[in-house]
């Protein structure tokens, strides 16, 4: 269930399950009750499930636990931190009439998410469907909200909000004068600021963020990715100004740029009167936003930064960096930055000015990552399972401590680590584990990141594929391939979409007993699928014949893609690549023949919805397992030389 807080009003739009649901007019089913002062809150949100065993799992049987739901989505997150710090927020977002969105329907009640302010039901609708949201959160049903948004302080706008949608949140909140601040959500997402800027008082992306809506901007690509590991915050402000710029010249008042452990930067084109940016429509408060609001006023003067400022100096612009707050206890930072964000507005609503607010959001985003599950102690305890496996694959979700803990400990044991990059950001995450990882599966963006991470500064720039052949293709970027295999990566596979992927190794090594014996009792299809693929991937087909001269100089093959005639949607064929290949080795197939396994793992999924197929064909992946093996080709050996 949502967990417990403080009041939120909700207004959710969940849509008819029948067409004559849909007679009524939506303004009948609205309460007409609102307070002065509530931030309005527009956006999506999900619910993540997360499962923990309270022993250690045993094959072939149920293991004992616990599964926890946790109310998710960024906009949803912004507001339950706003109602916890003792202001009622008014949330606008779209609920499925799935299991998933009556989790949240009965919950708003006892669980301090108050009565929905306007519901239609849609039978089909999922909580979890985000392009629902896009469909039904609507202009229309903002439209009627008016009255709310001209009575906030601020409205938030996360970019999960279709284009339309966001574009009449933002143009109805200019209209009544109220503030608007833009949260990115992601890379991708975070370019739909085009249409809004000139419409947005504040925007809070992170470094990779701003460089995305930058290019979206400038309608170019002329920024890039920069690596903030180690650099003076002066120094990266300096590499990150040019971008910052282009959204201060496009129209947004007030950048807050987070910057993880680094802090934030807060820049403006000019000073402005950061003490009263946000009208004075303060909110009826808790008794804990009352005490927040006397304490902050007394222990964060409001004129520390602009007493004794010359009036010439006002139109000057304005950056100032609030240092993060460090924790000892950091497992993750999932929702770090939705807490810095719910912690300034429910400063603003108590009528805290800019800086004071941010200083309190970025105190409730260190609160959020002291969080008790995933250290280091808490992987320890599997140290016998780690030491039993064929193999261990980390993602770089994990926090730095839980990483590194989890391949020191794979290390210890002898068994081999696969590190899965996850994203451009968290793929730098490899800075301190390369030594331990025997395998990395970075996509070519992924792969310039961890290069220049493992770099220590920014040499390698991102390239375009499209049209270059695969030979081409490696050329370019195996300079930044080899930065991973020096660094201590035994194996570098790099996959390309459409273009399948390419396996990169220092040496030639054993590929047919790369990681220790440790087959797995097999079930009847992973038996099938050993026998199967052995016959039609005979193991030796790279290697018979090899002199040992050759074993020690540098190797590359190129495992083609297998077309598919039907293809859904790319989500999720990455992990299946790397789950198709993972489950190959726990049967005893050789790395080669793995990776082929893989491929065709990836091209099944792309066929369907799910991210991972309901079932796998045997007979189908075989097949295109062994398209994709006899297909393969060396591209690169010394002894081609």
């Amino acid at each position: 269930m949502p967990p417990s807080g403080p009041e939120l009003a909700l207004a959710t739009d969940t849509l008819p399950a029948r067409e004559a649901d849909m007679k009524e007019p939506l303004e009948s089913l609205l309460i007409n009750e609102k307070e002065n002062g509530e931030a309005v809150i527009i956006g999506g949100m999900v619910l993540d499930i997360h499962a923990t065993p309270s022993v250690n799992p045993a094959p072939r049987t149920t293991t004992p636990g616990k599964v926890h739901y946790a109310a998710g989505g960024v906009a949803r997150n912004i507001a339950e931190c706003v109602s916890k710090l003792g202001t009622k927020p008014f949330m606008i977002s779209a609920l499925g009439s799935d299991m998933s969105g009556e989790q949240f329907d009965s919950g708003v009640g006892p669980h301090g998410l108050n009565t929905m302010d306007g519901i239609c039901y849609w039978s089909t609708g999922s909580l979890q469907d985000y392009q629902l949201k896009e469909r039904y959160l609507t202009p229309q049903w903002i439209q009627q909200f008016k009255s709310n948004i001209a009575s906030a302080p601020i409205v938030m706008v996360d970019a999960n909000l279709s284009q339309p949608a966001l574009e009449a949140s933002c143009q109805l909140a200019a209209e009544v004068g109220t503030p608007v601040w833009f949260e990115p959500v992601s890379v991708a997402k975070s370019r739909r600021i085009v249409s809004v800027a000139k419409y947005v008082t504040f925007a809070s992306p992170n470094e990779d963020e701003l460089i995305a809506m930058a290019n979206a901007l400038s309608d170019k690509d002329i920024f890039f990715p920069i690596q903030k590991d180690g650099i003076p915050v002066t120094s990266l402000f300096q590499q990150l100004k040019p971008a910052i710029w282009v959204l201060l010249e496009k129209g947004i008042k007030v950048v807050i740029l987070t910057l993880g452990s680094k802090g934030v930067l807060l820049c403006s084109k000019h000073h402005l009167n950061f003490q009263n940016i946000v009208p004075n429509r303060t909110s009826k408060s808790h008794n804990i936003s009352q005490k927040l609001h006397e304490i902050i006023n007394q222990v964060c003067p409001s004129d520390r930064f602009f007493s004794g400022l010359k009036e010439s100096s006002r139109s000057s612009p304005f950056v100032v960096h609030f240092p993060a707050v460090l924790s000892s206890s950091v497992v993750r930072l999932t929702g770090a930055g939705d807490c810095l964000v719910g912690g300034s507005i429910a400063s603003f609503c108590v009528g805290l000015d800019l800086m004071q607010s941010i200083a309190v959001g970025i105190a409730a985003a260190k609160a959020t990552v002291e969080e008790r599950y995933l250290t280091p102690q808490w992987i320890q305890q599997f140290k016998s399972n780690i030491a039993s496996a064929p193999i261990v694959m980390v993602d770089a979700n994990l926090s730095q401590p839980a990483l590194e803990a989890s391949c020191q400990l794979a290390a210890e044991v002898g068994t081999p680590v696969w590190f899965e990059p996850v994203s451009v950001a968290k793929s730098r995450r490899i800075v301190s584990v390369a030594k331990y990882v025997t395998f990395a599966s970075p996509n070519e963006d992924e792969l310039i990141a961890m290069a220049n991470a493992l770099s220590d500064k920014d040499i390698f720039s991102p390239i375009q594929k499209d049209g270059i052949p695969v030979t081409s293709l490696f050329q370019q970027l195996k300079p930044a391939i080899w930065v991973l295999l020096e660094k201590g990566i035994k194996v570098v596979i790099l996959t390309l979409g459409s273009k399948g992927v390419l396996l990169c190794s220092k040496h030639h090594l054993n590929f047919q007993n790369i990681g220790p014996n440790r087959t797995i009792k097999s079930h009847n299809i992973s038996q099938k699928l050993h026998e199967i693929i052995n016959q039609v991937c005979p193991s030796d087909r790279f290697f018979s014949g090899l002199k040992e001269s050759s074993r020690s100089s540098p190797f590359v093959v190129h495992f083609p893609a297998v077309l598919s005639s039907s293809v859904v949607r790319l989500t999720g064929a990455g992990d299946c690549l790397v789950g198709g290949s993972i489950a190959s080795f726990c049967v005893g197939l050789d790395l080669m023949q793995s990776i082929a396994v893989g491929i065709a793992a990836a091209k099944a999924t792309v066929e369907v919805e799910a991210n991972v197929p309901t079932e796998y064909s045997l007979e189908q992946i075989t097949a295109d397992a062994s398209t994709v093996y006899l297909g393969a080709t060396v591209v690169f050996s010394r002894s081609m030389l």
